[in-house]
């Protein structure tokens, strides 16, 4: 297993890379989305490296980072008619999420099923009240998303297999 010094010194590196590319112009991108990916790499190291270890407040820490990142990306690539619809709802889902994280993490606390599901379906509601919930039009932005960082996540898929291989063997 990787400590979070060192996950810590990747994502770093990660940034500054991703940054000196932009500069050289080597990458198109904006740094809202080199911001995105850092928070998502560096949020699912985290819950990597803290599962099982009791460590819930880094849990918690490292599911609002991979999920902010999230949200970063999408706001950055889609247009929304009403960016502050977005925030209310996106609160309960993160803290939703996360308590669901910790569950899954601790399966025999039952309050952190319950305050999960009080949270997620509190951002349904006002995602609902809020905006217009299309399923469809959703599955079909993931589906483009999927289609354009395909290689991204094969390239983090093989990492992981790589580090947990190393950590086994």
């Amino acid at each position: 297993m990787f400590s979070n010094r060192s996950l810590i010194l990747f994502v770093s590196l990660l940034f500054l890379i991703a940054a000196f590319l932009k500069i050289v112009g080597i990458i198109r991108t904006d740094y809202i989305e080199i911001a995105s990916f850092v928070l998502i790499v560096l949020g699912i190291g985290v819950v990597y490296s803290s599962m099982g270890k009791g460590g819930k407040k880094l849990l918690v820490g490292g599911v609002i980072a991979f999920l902010v990142g999230i949200e970063l990306f999408i706001t950055h690539n889609y247009e929304f008619s009403k960016l502050s619809n977005i925030v209310l709802p996106s609160i309960f889902f993160i803290l939703g999420t996360a308590f669901l994280v910790l569950f899954i993490d601790d399966l025999s606390n039952k309050l952190l099923l319950i305050i999960s599901l009080i949270f997620l379906s509190a951002g349904l509601y006002f995602f609902n009240k809020l905006g217009s919930l299309n399923i469809s039009a959703f599955l079909n932005s993931v589906l483009s998303i999927t289609i354009n960082y395909w290689p991204v996540l094969i390239i983090f898929t093989v990492i992981l297999m790589l580090l947990n291989k190393k950590n086994k063997g």
